[in-house]
């Protein structure tokens, strides 16, 4: 009997279950398990003891005031609603992270479901969607040629019959070209002139670099 003493386990008092409480942020479930093993130990414990310190035990939540306002008959009872009030609250957790889970993983999803667009976006729409982000250039028409400057850098006029001198007289015709320097047609009329202001204009000016 001596050899074995050390290896017996003592059993406590009734006073140890005043000094079990329910950790803050414990989990109801962890804390059952750890009530029913801390219990164990303890010898002679009456029902009503039992239930007593059991439902003092615990957090001030919804089972706390549920176990006050209708206290159970026997402490067995007490247990069981604890068990269903912990199924509960792990079920709905498990629940939560999911739903979590689920939410983030829809973003995800979609970015990178549009990353994937990006990347197999057509090359010239890329080259289309670049342009739409920049500021387009706008066009700028060119600028009416004068005469004078049409003729420097025009070919020679044709000659027309019936021309006259540089120095004859324009009264002696109401028609006057001032291209030509001559009194068959006016200006306005000119279709050499014309014609060459025409590819001027097709040739167009590039608008300026910004």
């Amino acid at each position: 009997m001596s050899h074995y003493a050390a290896n017996i386990k003592l059993q406590k008092d009734l006073t140890h279950l005043g000094d079990i409480h329910q950790d803050e942020g414990e989990l109801l479930k962890a804390y059952l398990a750890r009530w029913q093993k801390e219990i164990q130990v303890i010898e002679g414990v009456k029902d009503q003891t039992a239930l007593t310190f059991f439902i003092e035990s615990l957090r001030s939540e919804k089972l706390y005031t549920n176990l006050r306002d209708n206290r159970p008959a026997i402490y067995a009872e007490a247990i069981h609603m604890a068990n269903k009030r912990a199924n509960t609250e792990q079920a709905v957790r498990y629940k939560r992270q999911r739903e979590t889970g689920e939410t983030s993983g829809s973003k995800q999803a979609k970015g990178e479901a549009r990353e994937k667009h990006e990347r197999n976006r057509p090359s010239h729409l890329e080259g289309k969607r670049s342009f739409d982000r920049t500021s387009a250039h706008s066009y700028r028409p060119p600028r009416p040629h004068p005469v004078h400057e049409v003729r420097e850098g025009a070919p020679l006029p044709p000659t027309q019959p019936g021309d006259h001198p540089e120095g004859s007289d324009p009264n002696k015709s109401s028609k006057y070209c001032r291209y030509h320097k001559s009194y068959t047609h006016t200006t306005e009329e000119c279709f050499y002139l014309k014609k060459i202001i025409e590819e001027i204009i097709q040739q167009g000016t590039p608008p300026p670099n910004k």
